[in-house]
């Protein structure tokens, strides 16, 4: 939770909506590489979302994981 605080206190915006140019406030942490594909919650590995961005990703992040897993046809 210290960390959580921490990264919303120093990085109040959400990072996506920063990077499409628009300004929002972050609500969220988001691993930017999921624990799931081998991430940490190291701080580096942290980014502010607000909760819809954080919903979108991972929402992409679930469905390419899906696809993975599906095998394949012939």
């Amino acid at each position: 939770m210290r960390t959580r605080a921490r990264i919303l206190r120093d990085t109040p915006m959400c990072a996506e909506c920063a990077r499409a140019g628009r300004v929002r406030l972050a609500d969220e942490v988001d691993h930017i590489r999921p624990i799931a594909e081998g991430g940490t919650d190291e701080p580096g590995n942290l980014q502010p979302l607000c909760a819809p961005c954080h919903r979108e990703k991972t929402r992409h992040e679930v469905q390419a994981r899906a696809r993975d897993r599906k095998p394949a046809t012939w």
